[in-house]
């Protein structure tokens, strides 16, 4: 079964978190679309993240369709995909800083429907937990080739599974 380290899952885990993101734009859309008095930071907030959505998904879909399959069949070096998914996890957290900044405005607008808000969030904090795992994951794997770990887990075995730093994200604390 193939697990986050390979680029089986890696690929996988990056589409789950695509989707994810996915869905809280589609339902942003849904929900602003019979709102009529929208603040403008709001509505250029929309803006831009239809447009990211329109454009990104068949980018997404088309440069991820090859690696994926390729990856599956066995046929991929590891060096590359772990610098594919490097890539696909930069423009992941770039894409939740972007949601963040969002879910700020819509916090401090006062006309913007509450249902709107709690849509966001319901998706928006599964998509930050398994980025933010993933950040700490990653980090760690580069430290232990180094040497030293830079995070402390309570797991059985040598070397914490990435499900670990899932589980563990929201009481992550450096290693002092």
């Amino acid at each position: 079964m193939p697990g986050i380290t390979d680029g089986t899952g890696s690929l996988g885990f990056f589409l789950i978190t695509w989707l994810l993101l996915t869905q809280q734009v589609r339902f942003f859309q849904l929900d602003m679309g019979g709102a009529t008095n929208v603040h403008p930071l709001i509505a250029r907030f929309a803006a831009i993240n239809t447009f990211i959505f329109h454009h990104s998904g068949p980018l997404f879909a088309s440069l991820c369709a090859l690696p994926f399959f390729l990856s599956i069949l066995g046929r991929l070096r590891s060096d590359w995909e772990r610098r594919f998914s490097d890539y696909l996890a930069t423009y992941a957290i770039l894409r939740m800083v972007m949601q963040l900044i969002g879910l700020n405005i819509l916090i401090f607008d006062y006309s913007s429907p509450r249902f709107l808000l709690i849509t966001q969030l319901f998706f928006f904090l599964p998509y930050m937990l398994l980025i933010w795992g993933w950040i700490y994951w990653r980090l760690d794997v580069l430290g232990h080739d180094s040497g030293k770990a830079l995070f402390r887990l309570d797991h059985e075995g040598e070397r914490p599974r990435p499900l670990d730093y899932f589980v563990a994200t929201p009481d992550m604390r450096p290693r002092v």
